[in-house]
């Protein structure tokens, strides 16, 4: 009969800055829900210019608990700080003029044959799939197209998961682009030392060999 609070907070900010309760939860998977009271933010562009409604951008957060600055470090205080906004680093968009949906990291962007991709939004794509419990997607270093999208599955326990299904539901889903080169399927998702799922650790599985492709051909 417990209820639970997704919460969203940073360091920097000393407080919980979102909330997202279970009447939202619900509703709106993968956000992080309504800003805590006293707590602004914004949705900016490359040149801190906000962004339409629904337009992906970086989260920009402004409350009275922001800290002064890091220790030491007046140039990182610098990059990180925008007229009293702190620059998350996270990118989101807005959902329903009041919710935010979180997609991914600025630093994690895919950027495939010179169009930017966010491994959030896959990420929750494939999780819409009734045979998938958990995914991961990352870049990785590509001559022609400079990174091709390897996703890693993981399935729903008593589940046999077809690749060539998972495409085809991908299809109708996701534009050309953004559709994933190679798949992995593995029984969880790769962890780093704080037991956090990992991306790094991913990417040094996949450039390694220490995981398999479940897909022998790529796409071009």
């Amino acid at each position: 009969g417990t209820d639970l609070i997704d919460i969203y907070g940073l360091t920097e900010t000393a407080t919980c800055d979102f909330f997202s309760f279970p009447e939202d939860y619900a509703k709106y998977p993968g956000c992080i829900g309504r800003p805590s009271p006293n707590v602004s933010f914004r949705i900016v562009d490359a040149y801190d210019a906000p962004v339409l409604s629904g337009t992906l951008g970086e989260l920009q957060i402004h409350s009275p608990y922001l800290m002064i600055g890091y220790l030491d470090e007046p140039e990182l205080t610098t990059t990180a700080l925008s007229d009293g906004w702190l620059k998350t680093g996270d990118l989101v968009r807005l959902i329903d003029g009041s919710v935010v949906e979180l997609m991914g990291r600025s630093k994690e962007i895919i950027s495939r044959g010179g169009n930017k991709v966010t491994p959030g939004e896959l990420e929750q794509l494939l999780c819409s799939h009734p045979d998938i419990s958990a995914a991961m997607a990352v870049g990785i270093a590509d001559t022609v197209l400079g990174e091709r999208i390897h996703v890693l599955v993981v399935p729903r326990t008593g589940t046999s998961l077809d690749i060539a299904s998972l495409k085809k539901y991908l299809e109708s889903r996701l534009e050309k682009f953004k559709q994933p080169d190679t798949y992995y399927i593995s029984d969880e998702l790769p962890l780093g030392r704080t037991g956090k799922a990992d991306r790094g650790q991913l990417k040094m599985m996949i450039q390694s060999g220490a995981i398999a492709s479940a897909s022998a051909a790529t796409r071009v």
